[in-house]
């Protein structure tokens, strides 16, 4: 009988331990570098572009014409389904945009398989302007 009791009353201590350690760890302060969900959000970036940074509009050529960033090329998602890729080395930092999100991050999920190895989506058109891009009327 002697010998349950023990590891019993041993297990029991270790399993406090862990239970109070577990709580410790819990009730710590977050660190500053810990990431926010703006910074989280799936392919998507909240940083300035570059002026000089290569853009990419993956909307039609008729969103296009109806205003888009005043650096920006257009190359539609379907025109980059169907293998039309930048002409650009493969290592530049490539930054997308779309109406929404949806079109840039199929475009960037497509231009990484091609092996383009910088690609940066920006997201949708707010997220474009919040950017630091300026549109046409």
């Amino acid at each position: 009988m002697k010998k349950i009791i023990i590891p019993i009353a041993t297990g029991g201590v270790i399993i406090a331990l862990i239970i109070v350690g577990m709580l410790l760890v819990n009730t710590q302060e977050p660190s500053s570098n810990v990431a926010t969900p703006a910074q989280t959000q799936s392919n998507t970036t909240t940083s300035t572009v570059p002026a000089n940074a290569y853009v990419l509009d993956v909307r039609t050529p008729e969103e296009y014409a109806a205003s888009h960033a005043k650096t920006a090329d257009n190359l539609p998602l379907g025109d980059i389904e169907k293998g039309n890729m930048p002409s650009k080395p493969k290592e530049d930092a490539i930054y997308l945009y779309c109406r929404s999100g949806s079109r840039s991050a199929q475009a960037t999920t497509l231009l990484k398989q091609a092996g383009f190895t910088n690609v940066i989506d920006l997201g949708g058109l707010e997220d474009a302007k919040a950017a630091g891009l300026e549109f046409t009327q």
